[in-house]
This record gives structure tokens, C-alpha cells and sequence, in this order.
């Protein structure tokens, strides 16, 4: 205390009166607070059921059915079609369509363009695939010139399709089962059928309407008679006839007054009427489909949904293809951002203090405790140089960066700097060469080389026919640099411009290009062609031929090396992610005591030792619920898929990392994007499938958590 004397009446404490009305205003601050957390919490909740019914009610429903052929026609009596399996429904497809067979098999199993389909053998359009005896190595054309095309045909359909892809082909192509129409859940329950009031208004408004239209009908006949009446007077004589024509018109007037107000009451009365029976179920389909099949209540989410792939119609739709392609993207993302997560939060959190990167910017501020500068520009210059801090706050701004900017940066490096290892060209899939069927094909179809060969499975020439310049032997190095451009390598990305084809036609041929017409030379002895100037004189062949040559080989490189794959979205997403998980992990490090760390070290323990063995285990609840919260975030994004280039129609499942894909978010949103106002209720079926997705992710999350939570 100082020299000062203290008052008795001074304390440390407020008196009663003014603690007790401190105590009441913190009270009240807290009350109002904790009420407006409650209000942002039931609100929230709120907008979440509003959203999930919403959802519920598209989802669910009634339906209006029709279709072109009875199913009960194709099936024996008390048989229905899902129960039949794939070679009867293959059966009913050779009965009922055997010349649309080929159609089939081309948009359901052919790997290949449209444009080869009919020159290759079943081998090519369905490599590993199963088929008929004898067939595998006959082309289309063969095949179609064959008794036996359906058959053979058929039973390449059903040796490659499931059974509910043949049920989904025989029910689109054959009964033609459509649904004319849908209604939502709320409809199926509470409007379904017309009340007794609203039945007795249906029956009655008919006959009102019908009863104005006579009305309205006889009113305008009689207009129709003192109009006419109005010309003959006129005619006999307007001036002495005028009170009387006066009078008729007045007659008129009131009269279209009266057409005018039982119009108005028509149209009332129609819109009544129309109102009452689009706001039943049962009425709405009675008046316009009246001959279509009514199932109150539907749910579009059932097996066929499920395992069903896309389609154009959307009672046929299902989510397969993008199921598979969602699920298989969320496991490589779990592959490559876990590990790399995890390890980018230990260095940070427990070697990041002590390394050489940590020593730079406390030398710096050694080196600069004795110059003369002022303190702020010091401290920019310590700042500049911690390394660890520019990382660990880029890292951090890197969390919050929108998720668009990661896809065009994955477009810019996985999807184009990055393609042929995205692409699997560099693994060697998807580099498979040409079709012999299209090597020969290109090779002949200039009529003015006149080349007529035939190839074995190898590519080796079996019999050849040609011009002069070139031999049998020259031929077969032709056709072996047809099958090298037109096969997708590191090297070779497709799309080569004319002036490499040109260089590959010259070298071939042994021709000489050059970049200017020498000196003193006639320029009509040379041609400029892409690769240069080439001497007519000294040209095996004609200048047209020439390039003939050249066109039809960049015609066999017409690919590209595409990056758009599996691997490339997961990737993309996995940068998206990767900073979330980097600081969950480090708040699940930093939160295991220093005291264990501390007792490892006591026992003998390397610090790497004491990180794997008693620091990562401890921590392992915390990274595990971050990176299942952060891959949930990352199974519901749609932007960066968009840029990266998934699919949005795509009838084949991806069968690995270098497939092409679409996913669940990319399926939604094409969908929601349709006119046809079925595929909005397959949306709201797909969501639900993408939330329960989300949801078990996060169910796991609470389970780890709880589970191997350890209390210190």
C-alpha cells in the first residue's frame, strides 16, 4: 500500500445493490444470447426438414403408365416379364426385332466409333468379352450376311449384358413402357381422389358450362336477327326507319352486354372446372390420359435405380454409371489425400520448430540485432523469411479458396500438362493400336492409289495389289506406319498436323524437302506442300497421290489423348480437400498432451518413435474424422467436375482410374437442367442416394470419434 491512508469505507467488492444489478444484466445478456443461439439452431434445423421433405416429396409418388405392346402378350399366362431370364428376353427380341439386333449391339456393347462398327469383328467392338462359337473373329457385315444374324447376334447380347439391361432394352424398344405423367407424394396422399363435394362439382359445372355455351349460342342468334333486321330497314329507308333502327340498336347493345358478362362467367366456370380436376390425381389422369395405368403410390428409388445405367428416358434411368464413378473417385481420394495430409501435419506441427527452414529466419534476426533500420522493416524481413509460417498460412488461406479454382487448376495440370499419365497412356492403357479392319479401310480408300491388300491378325500383309511405287515390301512398312500413328502413346497424342505426315510419307518414300526453290531453278518443277518445297521430278508418285497418302494418315491419328478420367477428378479433389485435412491433423496433433511425448523420450524413444508409436496413435480419432468430414464435403462437389470434364451422359461403367466417368453431383445437376419434368423427380431420387452417401460418412465419423477417443 502506499503512504496514503485508505478510507474505512473503501473495499474491493460493489456494494449489494449494484453486484445484484450486474448480476441481473449479465443474466439477461446471456438469456438473449443463449435464445438466439436456440432460434439459429431450430432454424436451422427447420430449413433442413423443409429441404428433406421437399426432397421426400419428389422423390416418392404417383404415376401414370402406358405402353405400345402388353407385356402379358409376350409372356405366358401368370408370368410377368422380371421373371425371365436374359436368354428369354433375348428370345422376345429376336421375335419381335431381329433386324434392330445390330442396333443394339452397337450402342450397348461396341467400344468403337459408329464408324467402324460394321468392319470390325465382335473381338474388337467387345475386347474379353464372351462370345458365340465361331464368331469372335467375324465382322458385322459377315454376321449380317449370315441365316443366322439374330441368333448369333442374340447371343452376343446376352453373353455381355446382365439381365436387367436386357429388361431395361426389351421394355424401352418392345412394350415401350412410358410414364405419361407423375405426381408428387403430397398428391398421392391428400389429392388422390375427389371428395364428395368436389365430385358433385365435377358433375355440375359441366352441365352449368354447357348450359352458358346455349346461352351465349342463343344470344348471339338473336343478335344475328336484329342485325339483320337493322340492314333491311336501312335499305327500305334509314331516315324514316331511324327511331325504329335507333331502338334495335340499343336491342343489340344489351344484348353483347349480356353475352359479354356470361363470356366472362364461362370462362370463371372453365377455369373452376380445370382447377377441380388437375388438383386430383385421379381426375388429371382421367382427362388426359384416359386409356394410361395409375399406381398411387411409386417410388422412383428401388434396385433398378440403382443398377440401371443412364438413359434418355427417364422412367428408364438409373445411377449405376455414376454410382460406380462417385464411390471409386472417394476411395482414390482417400488414397492420395490421407497420406499426404497427414504427413504435411506432422512436419508442420512436430519438425517444422526445429529444422534448418526454422533456423534461417532466427539467424536473420541475429544478423540484424546491430544494423540500423527501423523495427517494422526488421520484422518484414524475419517475417519474409519463415519459410514454415508462409507455408503453414498459404495452407491455411488455401481451405477457403472456392472450389471452381481447383477444378480449372486441375484442368491446367491433370487434364492437360499431366495427360498421358492421367490418361493410363503411360501404363500403357487405353493405347490399344487401330483395328486391323480400319488400318486396311484407310489405306484403300483413295481410289486414286488403287491399293488393295489384305491383313492377317498381325498386321502382316497376306495378299497386295497396288501402283508400281510401291512394292509388296514397301506396303507392309505402310501399313506398320498406319498402325504406329494411329496407336495413342507418350509420343504420340493424336491429331498430327499435315506437315508431320508429310515428313513421315517423305521418309518413307525416301523424299527430299526443302525449305526455299534453289537458285536458278524453275519454280513449275516444285510443289509447296506442308512439310516444304518438294522437286515434282523427283517424286515416286504423283503430287496428288502424295497427298492422298498424307491425308489418310492423319486420318488414323484423328484421337486424343485425353486426361478427362477417373483419376483426374480424384486428384483435382484431393487438392480440395488436402488443406482441410492438413489442419484437422494438426489440431489432432497438437491436442495429444506433451506429457507422452515427453514420457517416450524418458523411455529411450527417437522422436520419430515417439511420433509413430505413442503421438500418431493418440491423435488417429481426430485425423480420422477430419478426413472422412472433408472426403463427405468432397463426394457432394460439381464445379471442379465440371471443369475437369466429367460425363454427363455416359452409358458405360468406368472400369478403372483411366475410364472416362461421371459422378452422383454431376448426374443431379444434369437432370435438374432437363425440360421434361420427370427427370426432376429422378434429381430428387439421386439426392437422397448423395445425402444417405454424406450422411454414413458421417456416421462413421461419430463412431470413430467416440470409439477410439482417449481422455487424458
Amino acid at each position: 500500500m502506499d503512504n496514503k491512508t485508505k478510507r474505512p469505507d473503501d473495499t474491493y467488492m460493489p456494494s449489494e445493490e449494484k453486484f445484484q444489478s450486474g448480476l441481473n444484466t449479465r443474466n439477461l445478456w446471456g438469456n438473449i444470447w443463449r435464445a438466439f443461439y436456440f432460434a439459429s439452431i431450430l432454424v436451422a434445423i427447420l430449413a433442413l426438414i423443409v429441404l428433406f421433405m421437399n426432397v421426400i416429396n419428389s422423390a416418392f409418388g404417383s404415376i401414370a403408365t402406358s405402353f405400345e405392346i402388353d407385356p402379358s402378350e409376350l409372356v405366358a399366362e401368370g408370368q410377368s416379364l422380371n421373371e425371365l431370364s436374359a436368354e428369354e428376353l433375348v428370345a422376345i427380341l429376336i421375335e419381335r426385332e431381329p433386324n434392330r439386333l445390330p442396333v443394339l449391339v452397337r450402342d450397348n456393347l461396341s467400344i468403337l466409333p459408329n464408324e467402324e462398327f460394321t468392319e470390325a469383328t465382335l473381338s474388337e467392338l467387345r475386347p474379353n468379352g464372351t462370345y458365340p462359337e465361331g464368331y469372335a473373329d467375324v465382322t458385322i457385315n459377315e454376321i449380317r450376311d449370315a441365316d443366322n444374324t439374330a441368333e448369333v447376334l442374340g447371343e452376343f447380347l446376352a453373353g455381355n449384358l446382365s439381365r436387367n439391361q436386357i429388361l431395361a432394352i426389351v421394355e424401352e424398344d418392345i412394350v415401350a413402357l412410358q410414364v405419361v405423367d407423375a405426381w408428387v407424394l403430397w398428391d398421392a396422399l391428400f389429392n388422390y381422389e375427389p371428395t364428395e363435394e368436389e365430385q358433385a362439382q365435377l358433375e355440375a359445372l359441366p352441365l352449368e358450362i354447357a348450359d352458358i355455351e346455349a346461352q351465349i349460342s342463343t344470344l348471339n342468334e338473336n343478335i344475328a336477327d336484329i342485325e339483320a333486321e337493322v340492314t333491311t330497314l336501312r335499305e327500305e329507308s334509314a331516315s324514316d326507319n331511324a327511331t325504329e333502327i335507333r331502338d334495335l340498336n340499343a336491342q343489340v347493345s344489351d344484348l353483347q352486354s349480356e353475352v359479354s358478362s356470361l363470356t366472362s362467367t364461362l370462362n370463371d366456370t372453365q377455369r373452376e372446372l380445370t382447377s377441380l380436376i388437375t388438383s386430383n390425381v385421379v381426375t388429371d389422369k382421367e382427362a388426359n390420359y384416359p386409356d394410361a395405368t395409375l399406381v398411387r403410390f411409386h417410388s422412383w428409388i428401388d434396385g433398378r435405380f440403382l443398377q440401371d445405367p443412364m438413359s434418355s428416358v427417364p422412367a428408364q434411368a438409373g445411377i449405376r454409371t455414376a454410382l460406380i464413378g462417385s464411390i471409386m473417385m472417394m476411395v482414390i481420394v482417400i488414397l492420395v489425400s490421407l497420406p499426404l495430409g497427414v504427413g504435411a501435419a506432422i512436419y508442420l506441427e512436430e519438425y517444422a520448430k526445429d529444422n534448418l527452414l526454422a533456423q534461417i529466419p532466427r539467424a536473420i534476426e541475429h544478423g540484424l540485432s546491430n544494423v540500423p533500420m527501423p523495427q517494422w522493416l526488421k520484422n518484414r524481413i524475419i517475417g519474409m523469411s519463415n519459410l514454415n509460417q508462409i507455408i503453414e498460412t498459404n495452407v491455411r488461406n488455401l481451405a477457403g479458396v472456392p472450389s471452381i479454382i481447383y477444378g480449372m487448376l486441375g484442368l491446367a495440370i491433370f487434364v492437360r500438362i499431366l495427360a498421358p499419365f492421367t490418361s493410363g497412356i503411360i501404363f500403357g492403357v487405353n493405347s490399344n493400336p487401330p483395328p486391323v479392319s480400319r488400318v486396311v479401310s484407310t489405306i484403300e480408300e483413295p481410289e486414286v492409289l488403287g491399293i488393295d491388300l489384305d491383313l492377317d491378325d498381325n498386321y502382316q500383309i497376306v495378299s497386295y495389289t497396288g501402283p508400281e511405287f510401291i512394292d509388296e515390301a514397301q506396303a507392309q512398312r505402310l501399313v506398320n506406319t498406319f498402325r504406329r500413328l494411329g496407336t495413342p502413346s507418350v509420343t504420340n497424342t493424336g491429331n498430327l498436323s499435315l506437315e508431320r505426315t508429310d515428313q513421315e510419307i517423305g521418309n518413307l518414300f525416301g523424299i527430299r524437302f526443302l525449305d526455299d526453290i534453289p537458285t536458278n531453278a524453275d519454280p513449275l518443277e516444285y510443289e509447296r506442300v506442308a512439310a516444304g518445297y518438294v522437286e515434282l521430278d523427283a517424286l515416286p508418285m504423283t503430287l496428288e497421290q502424295f497427298e492422298a497418302l498424307a491425308q489418310q494418315l492423319r486420318r488414323i491419328t484423328a484421337f486424343t489423348v485425353s486426361g478427362r478420367t477417373v483419376l483426374s477428378a480424384a486428384l483435382t479433389l484431393s487438392l480440395l480437400i488436402l488443406p482441410v485435412i492438413i489442419i484437422n491433423s494438426q489440431e489432432a496433433l497438437r491436442a495429444v498432451p506433451s506429457a507422452l511425448r515427453e514420457a517416450s523420450y524418458g523411455l529411450g524413444a527417437t522422436k520419430w518413435q515417439t511420433i509413430w508409436q505413442t503421438v500418431l496413435p493418440s491423435a488417429i480419432p481426430g485425423i480420422m474424422t477430419g478426413t472422412i468430414l472433408a472426403v463427405s464435403r468432397a463426394v457432394g462437389e460439381t464445379a471442379p467436375l465440371i471443369v475437369v470434364g466429367a460425363s454427363t451422359f455416359l452409358l458405360t461403367d468406368p472400369t478403372g482410374p483411366f475410364s472416362q466417368f461421371t459422378a452422383l453431383p454431376i448426374q443431379i445437376f444434369q437432370w435438374t437442367s432437363r425440360p421434361q419434368g420427370q427427370f426432376q423427380f429422378i434429381a430428387a431420387a439421386a439426392i437422397i442416394i448423395l445425402l444417405s452417401m454424406v450422411l454414413a460418412l458421417n456416421a462413421i465419423a461419430i463412431v470413430i470419434r467416440n470409439r477410439y477417443t482417449t481422455r487424458f
